[in-house]
């Protein structure tokens, strides 16, 4: 079992113990089934059978029906509790959508070469943005079609043909 840490329990919902939770995008499109999560409590990890669940896997939000949670009084003892997850249990990141394993990744350019690794990467809508280091300033690229894109993952690398005047902006 390994534990991750997936979002967090908010406010109680109505009467009868169900809580609302919000789970990181990230994680809530990889739950299979949402049968156990782990609430901390006083530094260790709790383990809560979930009875119901419904979850939005684009917000993220989700309203839980936990086991021996069956009023509101139980429920509002939860409020801002970190939920837990076990990552064995979830489905494997699609990387379209969890662009984070390309941090590190070496950026070739067809003509310049190395130009710097990544450091951060934006998701946004319609497409992913690198953030590099080069030559001590920070540089953002789109990786959209346009550019060429190919990802080396067994040598780290992201090569592509990045615009001119890109890199000095």
């Amino acid at each position: 079992m390994k534990l991750i840490s997936a979002g967090k329990i908010g406010k109680p919902h109505a009467l009868k113990g169900l809580l609302n939770a919000f789970i990181e995008p990230l994680i809530a499109y990889r739950i299979k089934k949402l049968d156990l999560i782990f609430l901390e409590e006083k530094g260790a990890q709790l383990p809560y059978s979930v009875e119901e669940y419904s979850i939005n896997d684009e917000s993220g939000f989700c309203q839980l029906k936990l086991e021996s949670i069956d009023d509101r009084t139980a429920a509002e003892k939860l409020k801002g509790k970190k939920i837990f997850l076990d990552e064995t249990k979830l489905k494997k990141p699609d990387k379209l959508r969890d662009s984070s394993f390309l941090i590190g990744y070496l950026v070739v350019d067809a003509e310049l070469g190395d130009v710097g690794r990544v450091t951060d990467v934006f998701q946004m809508p319609t497409q992913n943005i690198i953030q590099i280091q080069h030559e001590e300033k920070e540089v953002l690229i789109p990786l959209v079609d346009e550019y060429e894109v190919t990802i080396d993952n067994r040598r780290k690398e992201i090569r592509l043909n990045i615009p001119d005047g890109l890199l000095n902006v």
